[in-house]
Order: structure tokens, then sequence, then C-alpha cells
């Protein structure tokens, strides 16, 4: 995932309303992880403010999910109904230290929470569960390679690649208006490069340019190649 302003502390951690705290302590592990700054997928994808951003939202959603009073109240004013209540304990509020091995920082510390089942059956779950954090982590990564890979190779810079890019750094068409100044409309045309809705070449140039900036995209290739396409059907 990345991030997005509006999502709750829920949606920030990947998990739902009636999740366990130890749902939340594998959560909280598995996203801080996929955000870390050294993370080489996400380096085409955000910038330092952005990753600190998302971080701090990390830790704010875990600080807040991980104490029953605080997520009672926050539950309550959001309007979400969770069944957590029905077997509610304190976890460990400290935030889990992170480790050079991302292996072992996937291993959640040691909570006062008592899953169901006897304790043969509890140490028999763990395998799987952190299987499954190291798929979902892999996964993640993997995706980000695939369009960093993307990136790097593209020579046409088609409007649906760019819509693609914008979309899966999570700007909306209001979010991108707003930072380019560009009107929705135009920006639309731009992504299904319905050239008779836009202006003149020196303003969609730098419509192109301005886009490419916010998208953190080498503007002028980009450009370049989409004038090209642009000259040629308009």
């Amino acid at each position: 995932m990345i991030f997005q302003n509006d999502l709750n502390y829920y949606e920030v951690l990947e998990i739902k309303s009636d999740a366990s705290a130890l749902d939340i302590r594998n959560a909280y592990l598995r996203v801080k992880q996929a955000y870390k700054k050294d993370n080489l997928a996400l380096y085409s994808l955000m910038d330092d403010s952005e990753t600190d951003e998302m971080l701090q939202k990390v830790e704010e959603s875990f600080q807040v999910l991980s104490d029953p009073d605080l997520r009672r109240d926050y539950d309550e004013r959001h309007g979400l109904r969770t069944s957590f209540e029905q077997k509610i304990v304190s976890i460990d509020r400290i935030p889990p230290m992170d480790s050079g091995d991302e292996t072992d920082l996937l291993i959640p510390p040691s909570t006062d929470f008592v899953p169901g089942g006897s304790t043969g059956e509890r140490r028999g779950e763990l395998p799987s569960r952190r299987d499954a954090d190291l798929q979902s982590i892999s996964s993640l990564t993997n995706a980000m390679d695939t369009l960093e890979a993307e990136i790097l190779n593209e020579l046409e810079w088609k409007g649906t690649f760019l819509r693609k890019i914008r979309e899966i750094k999570r700007y909306s068409l209001d979010d991108m208006a707003n930072q380019t100044k560009i009107s929705k409309t135009y920006i639309t045309a731009i992504e299904e490069e319905a050239f008779g809705k836009l202006p003149a070449a020196v303003f969609v140039r730098g419509f192109i340019t301005q886009i490419s900036k916010v998208l953190k995209l080498p503007s002028d290739k980009v450009a370049l190649a989409y004038m090209t396409r642009y000259k040629q059907g308009a």
C-alpha cells in the first residue's frame, strides 16, 4: 500500500476493524518494514517526505489501536463497529524495535494476548502466520520492483501509463489538479489521449511537465514522447 491521507488507522495497517491485538502487532511490523527508507522498490514512487509521513501515520495508528481505551474511543468517533470488545486485552504499546534481519522483525514481541486454543495449537499457528507475512511483503516488493522496471524502461509514455502511475501512487484527480493547477478535464484528456479536447501544444507540453514532476518522472523524456504522439494525432 502507498499512503493516502484519508485512510483510517485500520486501513493504514491494512487490517479489519475487528482485528485482534496480535493482528495489530503483526500488521504494524509488516507495514513498517514495507516502508523502510532503504527499500529500493519505493525509490521511484515516494520521496523522503512522503515516506516520513507514512511512517508517522503507521506509528500513530499502532499507538491508538494497541490501547483498548483509545481504540474504543477512536471507533466510536469514526462510527466503526468492531467485535474486538468481546475479548479485549492490553498489549505492550511500545513499538517493536527494528532490526537488520527482516525475518526476525516479523516475529511479534510477546504480549499478554491469549488467543483461543491450547498452547500447542498456538505454537502450531505461528509458522503459517509468519509465512503469510513474509509472502505479503514479498508480493508488495515484487509489485514495486515491476513498476520501477517499467518506469526505467518506458519509451512511449502513453497517457494510460501516466494514469497507472498516478493511481498506484494514490493521487486522485483532485490531488493532481490541486498540485499541478491543471483542470481535471485536461488531466483526464491527457490520460485518455483525447487530443481534440486539449489546448495548443505549448500548453500541453507544460501540463505534461507539471504532471511528470508531481509523479517524479523524467519530465523531459515524458514530454518529448507524449508531444510526438500529440502532434501526430492533433
